[in-house]
């Protein structure tokens, strides 16, 4: 059990840094191949370009997907924390990684990321939570 939760952390971590380099880099290896944006968006799915046919529902999924296996690995790494606080992580990480944007200048700030982010790792969580290990069943 003990060897299962280190090599989830390993893998949460290692998974935090691949989303840091997604989210926040827009898998650039260097600042300076990111244009400068400064915006902030605090409508939910709210798409200016939207008379123009610009539905990024494609980057909303993403969002997602993205986000299901940071749920997941938390949920294994942190197998006694309670659904509250995995959810709070999910969302705080997320914040961080929107306020990261604003504040470096390298992207929008939306509040539809949070949420498609959050829902994700959302996801992950039941996921993480349905998964047996192996021998992790009840005798009776």
């Amino acid at each position: 059990m003990k060897k299962r939760v280190f090599v989830s952390r390993v893998l949460l971590a290692l998974y935090l840094v691949f989303l840091v380099w997604i989210v926040v880099l827009k898998m650039n290896f260097s600042f300076q191949n990111i244009r400068p944006v400064r915006e902030v968006n605090l409508i939910p799915f709210y798409y200016k370009d939207i008379a123009a046919g610009d539905i990024p529902l494609l980057e909303a999924l993403m969002n997602v997907i993205v986000f299901i296996p940071f749920g997941f690995l938390l949920t294994r790494s942190l197998p006694t924390t309670g659904m509250a606080k995995k959810v709070a992580i999910i969302i705080t990480v997320s914040l961080i990684f929107e306020i990261l944007q604003y504040a470096l200048s390298i992207g929008a700030s939306d509040i539809t990321d949070v949420i498609t982010n959050s829902m994700g790792g959302i996801t992950g969580v039941f996921l993480g939570g349905k998964v047996k290990g192996k021998g992790s069943h009840k005798t009776r």
